[in-house]
């Protein structure tokens, strides 16, 4: 008799006390038969459970793996936010839970749910510039680690700067509507009592939030997601006429 049978005898037993042979004599092997379907039914289940055909040594080994990815992800979750942002336009290899890699250039890291953006690069045939061929959102949760392969950022900064914009772009391409709008934009952020300061061409709120050219609501990024909010609702709010001058 199978282990998994001898467990069950207690149940048998207490269905023969139930039985009354007696009044029906079918009584007894239907229960008994209906017992057997639901351990047959039981049995089929448990086979079908992820590594239960394992060998104890693979079990012993995905265990053994899953408390590395376990360590690996907590030491991930302590990071700064900030350091995440250091990612920004460099090039990486994201390794994540199920064990696969992915390489690409970073287009943005979510400071919240810390999902990365990567996106590729390829030239086509007959063409000297590397253009955007694939865009690929690994989930925080599924992220174990991320390491770095090229730190160059202006590498690709261009291009994926205008990624999602190119209209915008092109339209805001000459030097003086940049100038023309990042002043509009400092100087509406100053109005709502924001202590911006210019520092090239980027707008600097107190070292807590940054707007890059072209100074939209996309173009913001901040490690704090309050500040973050804050500042792309005042820049989508900028009124369309000129009357937004710093009081």
């Amino acid at each position: 008799m199978e282990e998994l049978d001898v467990n069950f005898l207690p149940i048998v037993y207490e269905i023969l006390k139930s039985c009354s042979v007696e009044k029906d004599p079918y009584e007894l092997p239907q229960k008994v038969a209906e017992l057997k379907a639901k351990l047959q039914l039981a049995k089929e289940q448990i086979a079908k459970l992820p590594g239960i055909d394992y060998s104890k040594e693979e079990q012993e080994r995905q265990l053994e793996l899953l408390r590395q990815q376990l360590v690996i992800k907590t030491e991930l979750l302590k990071k700064d936010p900030s350091e995440f942002m250091n990612h920004l336009h460099k090039e990486v290899c994201v390794t994540a839970d199920d064990g696969t890699t992915h390489k690409g250039w970073v287009y943005t890291i979510d400071p919240v749910s810390q999902s990365v953006v990567l996106v590729q690069f390829a030239t086509p045939e007959g063409s000297d510039t590397a253009t955007p061929s694939r865009l690929e959102v690994i989930m925080g949760h599924a992220v174990v680690n991320i390491t770095m392969v090229n730190s160059q950022t202006d590498t690709y900064k261009k291009e994926l700067d205008r990624l999602f914009r190119p209209k915008l772009m092109e339209e805001l391409s000459g030097r003086e509507e940049l100038e023309k709008r990042k002043e509009k934009v400092r100087s509406w952020l100053a109005m709502n009592r924001m202590p911006v300061t210019v520092a090239g061409e980027v707008l600097n709120i107190s070292d807590a939030a940054f707007v890059e050219p072209p100074y939209e609501a996309e173009n913001c990024r901040s490690t704090n997601e309050i500040i973050l909010g804050r500042i792309q609702g005042l820049i989508k709010n900028i009124p369309k006429t000129d009357d937004s001058a710093e009081c």
